[in-house]
């Protein structure tokens, strides 16, 4: 029932697929939370059941970014200010007929719903909006690199598309590189992607190239060198190369199934 999860230092948060609870696990004491998001979800009937696919942090705000799937709008969540009791200062019985005074530190409440700030962005331009039928959808989730969310293209009519993670204003890239295709008659064309430090790498699903993107510009390179028909990838990994001259490291992509081997490409060549 989960599409995606990230760690922000402390907590695990995993967004949901078709669900409305965004659940939080404690990396230190294990205790769970769910946060209902049901009251800002929007859905979007009729493309299939999956809401969200992704979740990134943004650690500057301290803030979560839930990526749609066929959901119409992406959501902020902020947990809101702690909510603490107020100190308290009792008398403990000494023994001796006397009273000591202790004061203790006000303690957390437990969370609620009410302890997070929840944000719409829905500000979608033209060709953007996911839609019925999932044409355009973005199942392959996205990454935050520096104030901006990128999402990846997922169905037929999608584009890579980035998000202003302070105003929610949102926009496109042009197509893809010249000779990209895919041969699915839905898309299905990037379900991950890795950030190396300058570009970003989107690992194809169903797509025949691996496409680099310029984070200033959107630009894009793609890469297909010794590579035939359709590589379906489901994750990817980043490793530096300190040996390699002018620096530089390797894009590691995981297969999606037997047939297809671990895909490797070298960021400083291609």
């Amino acid at each position: 029932k989960f599409w995606g999860a990230v760690w922000d230092g402390r907590y695990i948060w995993a967004s949901p697929i078709d669900g409305d609870m965004l659940i939080r696990l404690d990396t230190e004491s294990g205790a769970m939370l769910g946060v209902n998001i049901v009251n800002v979800i929007d859905f979007v009937a009729g493309g299939g059941v999956s809401k969200f696919s992704s979740i990134g942090f943004h650690p500057g705000t301290r803030s979560l970014f839930i990526v749609p799937n066929n959901a119409n709008m992406i959501v902020k969540v902020k947990e809101a200010t702690t909510v603490t009791q107020a100190a308290k200062r009792i008398h403990i019985q000494d023994g001796q007929g006397g009273y000591s005074s202790q004061t203790y530190a006000p303690e957390p409440l437990e969370a609620t719903d009410s302890n997070f700030a929840f944000h719409e962005y829905n500000s979608w331009i033209a060709s953007t909006k996911p839609s019925e039928g999932g044409k355009i959808s973005y199942a392959g989730g996205g990454t935050i690199v520096g104030d901006k969310l990128w999402i990846l293209p997922f169905g037929l009519n999608a584009r890579l598309i980035s998000v202003d993670i302070h105003s929610g204003a949102i926009y496109k890239t042009g197509g893809f590189p010249a000779g990209f295709s895919s041969s699915s008659a839905d898309g299905g064309y990037f379900k991950s992607c890795i950030f190396d430090g300058t570009h970003l790498w989107m690992v194809p699903y169903w797509a025949d190239m691996i496409v680099r993107v310029e984070p200033s510009g959107g630009g894009m390179m793609g890469y297909n060198t010794g590579l035939t028909g359709m590589y379906k990838y489901l994750g990817a990994t980043y490793s530096e190369d300190k040996r390699a001259v002018g620096g530089g490291g390797s894009v590691w992509c995981t297969p999606a199934g037997a047939s297809v081997g671990v895909g490797r490409i070298k960021t400083h060549d291609g």
